[in-house]
């Protein structure tokens, strides 16, 4: 496989008015996660029958939330706002002020314990928890380290928003399905580490019957 040159990036939060450019990101952002949806179905508890018939205004609600920050890996040698740009993507859902040993379900999607209307800023851990959802890399740049450094991105935004909180303590989360390898050496080669496991079933993929499957839940803490 060619070595490709990439760069990391976030996404703006978009407003709540409609501007060309945010329609444009809207797009950019629902056409990737849906392409991702078919790519790797195995990969996602949600499925592509189900979000591709989610209204405009979920996409924008997402690139709105305040505690949702999109890193995007894109090819250097172009700018984001090019569809054929994106490479990979990673989503870092926080802070949230929650019980260390609580673990996001994966029964249902991360997003409502992590809404914009989440205003939880006192601790009373000392711990700001993060949640990393939505992770993948199109088949075509794997094995260029794309997802190690959106990874390394997502967490060095944790410990800095932990920092300016003022807590001692960041704490990452994620869920893998354990059937996905890929995904689970990947975030244990960058040191998350097991801290539980879920059966959940996965969302309606048009006529095929869904059997449970076992969700992993991993964490990884760093130290102000």
């Amino acid at each position: 496989m060619a070595n490709i040159a990439f760069a990391i990036e976030t996404l703006p939060h978009i407003s709540e008015a409609h501007s060309e450019d945010d329609d444009a990101f809207v797009e950019l952002y629902r056409n990737f996660r849906l392409d991702a949806l078919q790519a790797d179905p195995d990969a996602f508890g949600s499925s592509y029958e189900e979000e591709s018939q989610r209204p405009r205004q979920f996409w924008r609600d997402r690139l709105a939330n305040p505690k949702a920050v999109h890193f995007i890996a894109r090819d250097a040698a172009q700018d984001v706002s090019c569809a054929d740009a994106w490479l990979g993507m990673i989503v870092l859902l926080g802070p949230k002020d929650m019980d260390t040993t609580e673990v996001v379900s994966a029964k249902g999607s991360p997003w409502p314990m992590f809404g914009a209307n989440d205003e939880s800023t006192e601790s009373h851990t000392g711990v700001a928890t993060y949640h990393i959802t939505g992770t993948f890399n199109k088949p075509s740049a794997r094995g260029n380290g794309i997802g190690v450094a959106l990874l390394k991105a997502a967490l060095g935004y944790a410990a800095d928003g932990c920092a300016e909180l003022g807590r001692k303590q960041a704490r990452v989360t994620l869920t893998v399905d354990q059937i996905n390898e890929a995904a689970t050496k990947l975030y244990e080669k960058v040191g998350f580490y097991q801290v539980g496991e879920e059966w959940y079933t996965p969302r309606p993929r048009g006529m095929e019957e869904q059997w449970d499957r076992l969700a992993v839940h991993y964490e990884m803490r760093a130290t102000v």
